[in-house]
Parts: structure tokens; C-alpha cells; sequence
């Protein structure tokens, strides 16, 4: 096991390089030390091990430490064997487990999402149009109404003029105002759902998944006959399970507030 000290240099490397991701024009020693509450020999030392691995590099002129794109070098590498699909999968399977209901998972493709993952149940079955492949409206879907609850409003704006809006079911919502206060309580409460707004007797649970920045770009819902969806259930079963499992998933993505 790495004794304190150890961890505290690792901890201490860190707070270097975090700072400095923060002043793309560089910092100065002292500006680090004083940023980062260390002594300036301390730093130094960091500093000259962060520049011989070729983390850090030294503006002759100004002084100045700053980044190199190492970092980006190597978040490059990982990131170009990994996507959203591997990183959920395992969850996704768990939520159709424990749940026995279809579970989905779709990415926003412009102003609709598309379906790249469907786990059905072994035990209960659903009659649904959804299929691996498929685009649907964002307005009147679980899935679709989770990403687009946590877009700037000029962009939920935007959606809808570029969206044919259907009534595809006497419960979907086709006015503009009404669909505002439905995005802001889906922000509100964290989760989405779609009773029975785009296909009878289906009811659906949804959740965002964020990336890096913050963003929603993918989505995963359970999916059931309206029978079997009800409020209890959804309330302590199936809603705080799609929660658990989106912050686990936003957090293997990058996303700031779930890693």
C-alpha cells in the first residue's frame, strides 16, 4: 500500500495540473504556489518531474508554466476504444434483470433520437414499435424528453419548430407552452415520462446520460404496459434504479457532477 506521503504527491501533481488547465496563458511559480497553498520548493519539484515526463512545458520568455497536449494525447487513446454502448451495456442488462421489463438506450441524432441498444425481458414481453435503428420525435418520447429537458431553452425551441408535430395518442402533448412546464418538471425531478404519448398502453420511465461537458446526448428508459406501471411501482422500483444507473454511466463519460 502507498504510504501518505505518496498519495499526497499524487494529490498535490494534480492540483498542478487542474490549475493550470484553468490559465491557457500559463502560470508563473509563485502563481502556482500561492493557487495551489504550497511552498515554492515544493511546487518546483512537481513541476520539474511534470516537464521531464513532458506534462508541462516552460515559456523561456514569460516564465510561465503551461500544458502540453500529452494529457489530450492520452484521453485521445482511451477514448477511441470506448463509446456510450460499452460503457452502459452491463447497466442496461442489470435494469432489464431486475426489472423484467424492456429497457433502451438511444443518443440524440439532430432533433430526434435514435435506438443503438434494446434489452428485452426473458420473463415479460411488450408489444412495441422500437427497434435497434430507429429515429422517434423527441417531444413525445420518454427518452426524447429527458435530453431535451436539460437543452438551453432556445435549442428545446428549436426542436420543436424543426418536429412535425403529431398527435399520436389523445395523450400527447402538441402544444408548445404545455410541453415548456413538462421539460421543466422532467429538469426538476431528474427523470421523464412518457404515459402512453406516443404508443397506446405503453408506458416508459426515462432518464438523461451526460457527457463531459455536461451535456445530455444519450438516454435510457424502461418500457411497459401502462398495467404495470404503476405509481408505486415507478416511484420506489423503477425510477430510482434508472437514476442510480444513468449517474454511474454519466460518470464513466466524464460528466463533471456524476464522476
Amino acid at each position: 500500500m502507498a504510504d501518505n506521503s505518496s498519495v499526497q504527491s499524487v494529490e498535490r501533481t494534480f492540483d498542478i495540473i487542474e490549475n493550470l488547465s484553468s490559465a491557457p496563458q500559463g502560470l508563473t511559480l509563485l502563481e502556482l504556489s500561492s493557487d495551489v497553498g504550497l511552498p515554492k520548493s515544493t511546487v518546483h519539484r512537481l513541476l520539474s518531474t511534470l516537464t521531464g515526463r513532458g506534462y508541462i512545458t516552460q515559456d523561456p520568455e514569460s516564465k510561465k508554466y503551461l500544458l502540453t497536449l500529452k494529457l489530450f494525447e492520452i484521453s485521445s487513446r482511451s477514448l477511441a476504444g470506448f463509446d456510450i454502448l460499452s460503457a452502459a451495456r452491463p447497466y442496461l442488462q442489470h435494469l432489464s434483470r431486475i426489472t423484467n421489463e424492456a429497457v433502451h438506450l438511444v443518443v440524440r441524432e439532430g432533433h430526434e433520437v435514435v435506438y443503438i441498444y434494446k434489452e428485452d425481458s426473458s420473463k415479460n414481453t411488450v408489444r412495441m414499435a422500437s427497434h435497434i435503428g430507429l429515429h422517434n420525435p423527441m417531444y413525445c418520447t420518454g427518452v426524447g424528453k429527458a435530453i431535451m429537458a436539460y437543452l438551453p431553452r432556445s435549442e428545446q425551441e428549436q426542436i420543436w419548430k424543426a418536429t412535425e408535430i403529431i398527435p399520436y395518442t389523445v395523450k400527447t402533448i402538441t402544444d408548445y407552452e404545455l410541453m415548456l412546464k413538462e421539460l421543466d418538471h422532467i429538469k426538476e425531478c431528474g427523470y421523464a415520462i412518457d404515459d402512453e404519448e406516443h404508443e397506446n398502453d405503453v408506458c416508459c420511465a426515462a432518464c438523461p446520460i451526460f457527457d463531459y461537458t455536461n451535456m445530455p446526448y444519450a438516454a435510457i428508459s424502461i418500457s411497459a404496459p401502462r398495467s404495470r406501471m404503476d405509481n408505486d411501482r415507478m416511484e420506489h422500483r423503477i425510477i430510482p434504479e434508472l437514476l442510480t444507473a444513468t449517474r454511474r454511466i454519466s460518470g464513466i463519460m466524464g460528466c463533471p457532477e456524476h464522476s
